[in-house]
């Protein structure tokens, strides 16, 4: 895991050109340093000048590209350093990430007449790029952001991977010069892992963006291919970019996506249009205990053989260990291909109330498979002590909670090892999460004229607690959900504030115009299911495919995998996936919804029946007391990576929630004070208070905070 950033300039004098580019390209790397504290390096590279035509003579001024690298050590330790060359340093690469199938492509590369002077993966990149071109992205396995400048064919390009679990920033300034002087270089594109990079520079600090702030307001987080600071883009996940410096300033930059998710939203007994399909006896509707069982041995075979690719490594792995349902199977798969006698140090987060707390239960399953556990509770100390720290590494406005005890996780992890297995993507894939389970009995309400005012009337009669996700929030979650059309309900549900809300306290936001934008991006390339208004409330096969195309395109890439690689990157710890594997993904899309999810009468349903079935037939292929444990497992309610929201705003929180809500109109300027402080009241009381709401507009202070702190004067643009 690393951090890189770079830049590309124009200028007439050579040597100013490369003075400033050399200290520019070293300060954006240098506040990267937490991503890679091992080793760091900036090369700067220069582009002949190319022939002058007719109408531009201004191309004729010679263009200097920077590359810098902070390098976190962990394939080929001693070598592999960055940036790397070509042979004659034509071509330059500066990755983060890892290749999984790199041995294969150096193996093919060699037989195709190139060199290698390194062990690494990421030399793999520089003549894949020589002998593929675009193509090389299409064959990586892995998690990636990289960037190559070609200086043959006079390009930059960049991309990352298919889920977008490794970021990559980039900001393409106007035409006109940033300096009135004529002698100053011009700056024509940055890129770097992190925002915090480009506000190193002073010609590239920006303004925060507004519709990235009604985005986070919605959604608790920046929704891509948006970031908080007007100018600079984050490049959506399955994307690359290619730069032309010499190209009239509409045409110089590329943008396109080289893959996304798709889903069928297909029945049982429905045929596959996935490479990637389960066995014929999979797609017989009369043998449903069958099928499931021949699905669930091919996910563990899928999911075991993404579980062994990411053991490559030359410093120490260990594995995060919720005790649910994920976790405990990548442990289990581990110790299945490790063996009972290897070495295993498993990681978990604990809590003192029992509504949040899983550690127990994830010390059961760690006694089972013989691991070395280590477990540490997060408390309000802890809280306190972390939040600060946390805030200040985010760089964006970030209200997933769940970000400071991940954090805590892996500082932990990170004095025993380098590289942490996680469990990411699995309710993604397999329809894990609570919205899921709304999907069928929001379709049936949202045709009663009179449901929704007397669902909310209900509503107002349950009680209020501050547990782990209490009965009152989950239903008025739900009855807010169903003012809005179906494909736009799961991110109501998972959000903050409703368009509605959004728009009352802040009435410049014009919150329902973004979330039609929004939802148009989204959707754009969903599919042939979609073809049909997605406004309407479709079968449950359209809405079920419609909430898998917003976790897995929107939620994922945006929310989670931006919190794992925030909160491991700030203790310079490596954090893979396998549920994100490329094949996996590609099959578990294809398959039958009711693999995914098991719709039943009474009940709103279960999600992941296909990864329950593969744990029990994992736990079955050992001996007790893990095949006894896994039962629990299965059967046990999903319980989130939560901490107690609710409590902690009204209890060491409020004073800093207080101050977040006094520096709001900064940052939104027409907010609605009245309205703003009947919500910040609304904290005292358990039975009105708003957590979600109120968790957002302290992180948005804090983040406000931290970079006024810091010197850096962020207003909101225009």
């Amino acid at each position: 895991m690393c951090g890189i950033a770079g830049l590309l300039i124009r200028g007439a004098d050579r040597e100013k050109s490369r003075t400033w580019i050399d200290r520019s390209a070293r300060a954006m790397v240098t506040s990267l340093h937490h991503r890679g504290p091992d080793a760091g390096a900036v090369e700067v590279l220069e582009l002949p000048a190319a022939i002058p035509t007719c109408d531009d003579a201004s191309v004729v001024e010679p263009t200097t590209i920077a590359l810098g690298h902070r390098r976190l050590s962990i394939i080929d330790v001693a070598g592999s350093a960055q940036p790397c060359f070509n042979e004659d340093r034509t071509v330059a690469v500066t990755f983060n990430g890892e290749l999984y199938n790199y041995r294969t492509l150096r193996q093919e590369l060699i037989g195709a007449g190139h060199q290698f002077s390194t062990n690494g993966d990421t030399e793999v990149l520089v003549h894949g790029w020589e002998e593929w071109g675009r193509e090389l992205v299409q064959r990586l396995d892995g998690m990636f952001a990289f960037a190559v400048a070609d200086l043959s064919r006079r390009r930059l390009f960049a991309a990352v991977d298919p889920l977008g679990q490794k970021p990559l920033y980039y900001m393409k300034p106007g035409p006109a010069p940033l300096n009135a002087a004529a002698s100053r270089p011009r700056l024509q594109f940055a890129f770097a892992s992190e925002p915090r990079a480009f506000l190193t520079i002073d010609e590239l600090r920006g303004s925060a963006s507004s519709e990235a702030l009604v985005g986070y307001l919605l959604h608790d987080y920046i929704p891509s291919p948006h970031s908080i600071f007007e100018g600079i883009k984050r490049l959506a996940p399955g994307s690359y970019l290619e730069l032309n410096p010499e190209a009239d300033s509409s045409q110089a930059l590329l943008v396109e996506r080289y893959w996304q998710p798709s889903f069928t939203g297909r029945s049982l007994g429905q045929p596959m249009s996935t490479a990637h399909s389960p066995s014929a006896n999979c797609e017989r509707p009369g043998r449903p205990e069958k099928a499931l069982d021949q699905a669930a041995e091919e996910f563990l075979e899928l999911l075991g053989d993404a579980v062994e690719k990411r053991l490559m490594s030359d410093v120490p792995l260990g594995i995060f260990l919720s005790g649910g349902l994920d976790s405990s199977l990548l442990v289990g798969l581990l110790r299945e291909r490790l063996g009972k006698d290897a070495d295993l140090d498993t990681f978990s987060i604990g809590f003192a109330d029992a509504s949040f707390d899983e550690s127990d239960q994830a010390q059961q399953t760690a006694d089972a498979l013989g691991t070395r556990h280590h477990r540490q509770q997060f408390d309000q100390t802890e809280l306190l002590a972390v939040l600060p720290h946390v805030a200040a590494h985010l760089d964006e406005p970030f209200a997933d909670p769940s970000v400071l005890p991940f954090s805590v996780l892996c500082r932990m992890a990170r004095r025993k090892v380098t590289v942490a297995l996680g469990g990411d993507g699995g309710d993604e894939l397999f329809a894990g999460y609570d919205p899921f389970r709304a999907v069928g009995a929001a379709q049936r309400l949202a045709f009663l004229p009179r449901g929704i005012s007397a669902l909310a009337g209900l509503i107002r009669l349950l009680p209020s607690t501050d547990g782990n996700m209490p009965l009152g929030f989950k239903a008025e979650r739900f009855a807010r959900g169903l003012r809005y059309p179906a494909k736009l309900r799961p991110a109501v549900w998972m959000g903050a504030f409703s368009p509605i809300e959004l728009e009352r306290l802040w009435p410049e936001a014009k919150a329902q115009d973004f979330t039609k934008h929004y939802a148009s991006e989204l959707w754009a390339h969903h599919g042939d299911e979609t073809a049909a208004d997605p406004n309407s409330n479709t079968d449950w096969h359209r809405a079920m495919s419609l909430a898998l195309g917003f976790f897995q395109r929107r939620y994922l890439p945006d929310d989670i995998l931006v919190k794992v690689d925030r909160a491991s990157m700030m203790h310079s710890l490596e954090v893979r996936s396998p549920f994100l594997d490329r094949q996996l993904v590609e099959w578990a899309n294809g398959l039958p919804l009711e693999f995914k999810f098991q719709r039943q009468f009474l009940r709103l349903g279960t999600g992941k029946p296909v990864a329950r079935r593969g744990l029990q037939l994992l736990a079955a292929r050992a001996k007790r007391p893990w095949t006894a444990l896994a039962g629990d497992i299965v059967n046990r309610p999903k319980k989130g990576f939560g901490i107690p929201v609710r409590r902690w705003l009204r209890g060491p929180l409020a004073e800093r929630l207080n101050a977040a809500g006094r520096s709001l109109p900064e940052i939104l300027p027409g907010t609605d004070t009245q309205r703003l402080r009947s919500l910040l009241a609304q904290n005292n009381t358990r039975a009105t208070g708003q957590p979600k709401e109120l968790w957002s507009l302290l992180m948005l202070g804090l983040w406000l905070r931290q970079w006024r702190e810091q010197g850096v004067d962020i207003a909101r643009s225009a």
